[in-house]
């Protein structure tokens, strides 16, 4: 009995220090000797700093192929997949956290880039027209960053525990909307299948037929040989562009045209504040972490550019915000009140609580230190989106901003490139492998409630990898004597 009980705390301690190791931080030493494997002693600085990259070791290799599965379902669910990334490739390839978030970064921003080339010539589910909703794009970035600038000084000041509970609450929000709205699409796209085959069973029997079409038009619905269904009822009404006293011809003109905008990704207006923000993002950084100036936290130049970077985030949403309304009063102008398949329509209450939902969205994913993709697509699922073009969406945010981040990184000097570089390289075949297969799956059964499911696996992957480590963390905390339910203070 004692030996089993001294085996089994043995195991409990190595668990611990393997869980433990993969909070750590640069550690002190004064030889090669007080660092672990693989790393040498920096004798300017006295910290253990990576060994070189090659030759790699058995180690790496495993870790390089769960990366190519972890990065191929990730991207397919449509987020970055930060919480769960870092704490992989801290244990797989023994970096600290602070070496292992800009790696982490680099395969994001490559998994962003190759999923948007991949679907580039991909179709919305229901629209002739892009899967990116470049509207919400336009509204929902710039209102996630000004809302991480504040969510940046408060991730200061609340105490670690009340963070850690936060990020546990958030991702079961995460997980609870997805599975609910799964659910119901599910059972919505089961229905539309049992339909489908009972006609196309009614048809080859020659049995009914006459019935069955009548019965379509009585309703207002006309089913073509896809399988895909249009209303009657959803035809723009008198109110909207075909009216018997408007000139039909100038109105159909603009129709096509503006049909034509959104089948293109370039849609330069929407992509204007995207830019904007992407371009203070990589300022802010040159200023700050470049060596350019002298800058000390809460100093005059520190406040300078922060407040510089808040105003570029308020001017951009701005911007957004009037060109969206502009856009809003376009599609009704052009189609009246009735809503397009596949259109979410707009209100102005509708417009604020977007913006509204998006600044909170962005100062929560500071304040505990998530991305903000990982909740953009409930949020979007909510407001009425279908699942391929959420994910679309929202991996088309995640693109830019991880993009900005490497450049950030690159430029404070934080980034190990030979690592970065491999591990994003790798990343491509994982999305290519992960896109083609879903979008296989997608085409041959027609269900997108595939994404959101995929989602809500990635959430249940991120809690148990979050929260485990976290509790090691707060734990460690405890140990050293620290006050885990203290407030700290934005210059401390």
């Amino acid at each position: 009995m004692n030996r089993l009980s001294s085996i089994n705390t043995r195991s409990v301690v190595i668990m611990l220090m393997l869980i433990g190791s993969a909070f750590c931080i640069p550690e002190q030493c004064s030889s090669n000797i007080d660092c672990r494997e693989r790393y040498t002693c920096n004798m300017e600085a006295y910290q253990c700093e990576r060994d070189s990259f090659l030759p790699l070791p058995f180690q790496d290799i495993v870790g390089t192929v769960i990366m190519v599965i972890l990065m191929s379902l990730v991207t397919t669910a449509g987020i970055g997949g930060g919480e769960i990334v870092v704490p992989v490739i801290k244990i797989l390839f023994g970096f600290s956290q602070m070496e292992a978030s800009p790696i982490s970064t680099c395969c994001i921003m490559m998994a962003g880039i190759i999923r948007f080339i991949v679907n580039y010539n991909k179709k919305h589910p229901n629209k002739d027209a892009v899967p990116i909703d470049y509207s919400a794009a336009m509204v929902l970035m710039p209102a996630m960053f000004f809302g991480s600038s504040l969510g940046h000084m408060l991730h200061e000041i609340l105490p670690n525990l009340i963070q850690e509970i936060m990020l546990f609450l958030v991702l079961l929000f995460c997980i609870f909307e997805s599975l609910k709205k799964g659910i119901f699409i599910w059972n919505k796209e089961s229905k539309e299948i049992r339909e489908k085959r009972e006609i196309e069973l009614a048809i080859l029997s020659n049995k009914d037929v006459s019935r069955i079409q009548n019965s379509f038009y009585e309703s207002g619905v006309v089913e073509d040989s896809f399988g895909q269904s249009d209303s009657i009822s959803n035809l723009p009404q008198t109110d909207g562009l075909l009216t018997p006293h408007n000139d039909n011809s100038t109105k159909k003109a603009l129709i096509e045209e503006y049909q034509q905008y959104e089948k293109s990704h370039w849609q330069f207006a929407k992509l204007v504040p995207i830019w904007l923000i992407f371009t203070a993002l990589i300022g802010q950084s040159i200023l700050r972490d470049s060596g350019l100036l002298e800058i000390t936290k809460c100093g005059t130049a520190y406040w300078a550019i922060y407040a510089g970077y808040a105003l570029c985030c308020g001017s951009a949403l701005l911007y957004s915000i009037i060109q969206f309304r502009k856009e809003v009063k376009l599609k009704k102008a052009l189609f009246g009140t009735q809503q397009r398949e596949g259109d979410v329509v707009y209100t102005n209450e509708k417009i604020f609580f977007l913006v509204t939902i998006a600044v909170c969205v962005g100062a929560i994913a500071a304040v505990i230190g998530i991305g903000g993709g990982l909740l953009f697509i409930p949020i979007l699922l909510i407001l009425g989106y279908s699942p391929f073009v959420a994910s679309c969406t929202s991996m088309f945010m995640v693109m830019y901003s991880a993009s900005a981040n490497v450049i950030s990184y690159i430029i404070a000097g934080k980034t190990n490139i030979p690592y970065g570089f491999w591990l994003a390289l790798w990343t491509c075949l994982g999305v290519i492998l992960g896109m083609t297969t879903a979008n296989k799956i997608l085409a041959k059964t027609g269900r997108q409630s595939i994404f959101i499911f995929l989602f809500a696996i990635i959430n249940f992957l991120c809690i148990i990898f979050c929260v485990t480590f976290n509790i090691t963390h707060v734990r460690q905390e405890i140990q050293e004597g620290k006050n885990i339910i203290e407030f700290g203070s934005v210059c401390g």
